[in-house]
């Protein structure tokens, strides 16, 4: 379907299919054609989290679109990827806030659901599986060192770190734990944000010498207060040290750093 640029101002008319396809149509526009039309396009980013949660079918094409955005080698594409995705980590509070079936124990979020069951447990698990699919990922050495390819992983540990506040996801602190030690600042800090949470939990295993150690050498190393302060966190909540403890770590990292 060609669609042009003046049926954005009728969006909320569309189906969903034109839309996607229009926005991805939109990231190829001329310059000035895209400048002008901005505004309307914020629009739709808008409305992702309430279409994406109507069904499966839909969260489906809004993930499609986001893959092929990943695809293009242009920097507005880039950038229409990445509030693509922030939308899609938006939508993660937006699903608990609609289901009236939360049961009082924390479930655990399966990779596939079948027949009958709540539609805020398939969708969270289809966001859970895209945001590993994005994570694991093939890519050569070189992609792997572009900001680009960075920023996308770092985006996919975050929508998993969300999802991880509201469920029980299997082994999803390994996951975290391979990305704690990346270069990649905001990277590093969403890993040990959802690792935070993890240790903060009932079903965490306790953490190893080796793992504790490099907890400690995290904190010795930054140059983040955020990172450092997150590992002590999960240091607290792991039982490793008191928050006496930590406090007195912090003040020699403010020592260190704040000259």
């Amino acid at each position: 379907m060609k669609f042009h640029l003046k049926n954005i101002t009728k969006m909320k008319k569309l189906k969903l299919t034109q839309m996607t396809e229009g926005i991805y149509q939109f990231s190829q526009v001329p310059t000035k054609e895209f400048d002008r039309s901005q505004f309307k396009l914020h629009q739709f980013y808008f409305q992702i989290p309430s279409y994406g949660m109507k069904n499966e079918e839909s969260l489906e094409q809004i993930i499609d679109l986001h893959r092929k955005l990943a695809e293009l080698k242009i920097q507005r594409a880039r950038n229409m990827e990445s509030e693509v995705m922030r939308q899609l980590i938006n939508m993660c509070s937006f699903l608990r806030i609609d289901d009236e079936q939360i049961p009082e124990e924390v479930e655990t979020l399966e990779e596939k659901y079948e027949g009958n069951e709540r539609l805020t447990l398939k969708l969270s698990s289809m966001l859970m599986n895209y945001a590993k699919e994005i994570i694991n990922s093939e890519v050569t050495k070189k992609e792997a060192k572009l900001k680009r390819y960075k920023d996308r992983v770092t985006q996919a540990i975050r929508l998993l770190s969300e999802l991880n506040n509201l469920y029980d996801i299997k082994n999803v602190e390994k996951i975290f734990k391979s990305k704690i030690q990346d270069d990649h600042q905001e990277m590093q800090f969403f890993a040990l944000n959802g690792l935070q949470h993890y240790y903060g939990s009932k079903y965490a295993e306790n953490l190893t010498k080796e793992e504790e150690q490099l907890l400690e050498q995290i904190i010795e190393t930054t140059d983040d207060e955020y990172t450092a302060s997150t590992c002590c966190q999960i240091l607290i909540n792991d039982g490793k040290i008191s928050e006496i403890s930590a406090m007195s770590i912090m003040d020699d990292w403010k020592d260190k750093n704040r000259r």
